[in-house]
């Protein structure tokens, strides 16, 4: 047998759900269309990223006006390498530092 609490509860959250009318869902339905559009992709594109050589020039662009971010993107290039620990008594201690390494693109 159900509690009277969960009988209360189970009926006020059906009272306050909310409820789409018929007349509503209609008029949602009308306005939706009825015809799927199927998208056929062209290889040529002519975008900037698509075409690497472009997007370089774009930036050596970008990077003349801006210095800033020329060196926000060279600091993009370079990978964190993490350092290498060994175990000495229990603990845990930093063998050595690498140093981190740039990614040529």
């Amino acid at each position: 047998m159900k509690s009277r609490e969960k009988i209360k509860e189970e009926t006020l959250n059906e009272l306050y759900k909310k409820r789409t009318s018929p007349k509503t869902l209609e008029i949602q339905n009308a306005k939706t269309a009825k015809i799927t559009v199927e998208l056929i992709h062209d290889c040529s594109t002519e975008g900037t990223y698509s075409n690497p050589e472009r997007q370089e020039m774009k930036r050596e662009q970008l990077h003349k006006r801006k210095p800033k971010r020329k060196a926000r993107w060279e600091q993009s290039l370079i990978v964190p390498t993490p350092p290498i620990y060994k175990k000495k008594k229990g603990k845990l201690k930093i063998l050595k530092l690498k140093k981190n390494k740039r990614l040529d693109i």
